[in-house]
């Protein structure tokens, strides 16, 4: 036989191997992602997050409007623009809404939604503005409707 052949195809899948060697070698580092601390579910746990914190703030501005509403209308009753039904009464100086099962709540009539409105505008960007440091939050132009 001719050793001299058998060199050549000895060499050749030598070479061969070491080829296909490299190019998994080149495809598998190809496909690794360059962060390789980041673990799985990594990406998704942000959104998730992204989405708590957004309910946390949609509770919060809840919870801002529900204060500023109370506010405005003791502001608007402070300047006796409110009008109420004297049966119920008054507590520590201010006017009872209901008693048992009579209601006295403010006439529609005197209730002026200008100035009501206005006033929770007031109430509602000073707490939302002193209380929540959010930079994704954009400018207090809330519509409000009575």
């Amino acid at each position: 036989m001719n050793k001299k052949g058998d060199m050549f195809l000895y060499v050749l899948g030598i070479l061969l191997l070491a080829a296909i060697v490299m190019i998994f070698w080149k495809l598998s580092s190809a496909f690794i992602s360059p962060n390789d601390h980041e673990g799985l579910g990594t990406r998704q746990t942000a959104l998730l997050a992204t989405y708590a914190r957004s309910e946390e703030i949609l509770l919060y501005i809840d919870q801002v409007a529900q204060y500023a509403a109370y506010e405005a209308l003791a502001e608007v009753y402070e300047q006796r623009q409110l009008a109420t039904d004297e049966r119920c009464g008054t507590y520590a100086g201010y006017q009872l809404w209901n008693k048992g099962s009579i209601s006295c709540f403010p006439k529609q009539q005197t209730l002026d939604r200008d100035q009501l409105g206005a006033a929770f505008k007031d109430r509602f960007a000073a707490h939302l503005r002193s209380s929540l440091r959010y930079p994704g939050l954009g400018p207090v132009n809330y519509q409000l409707t009575l």
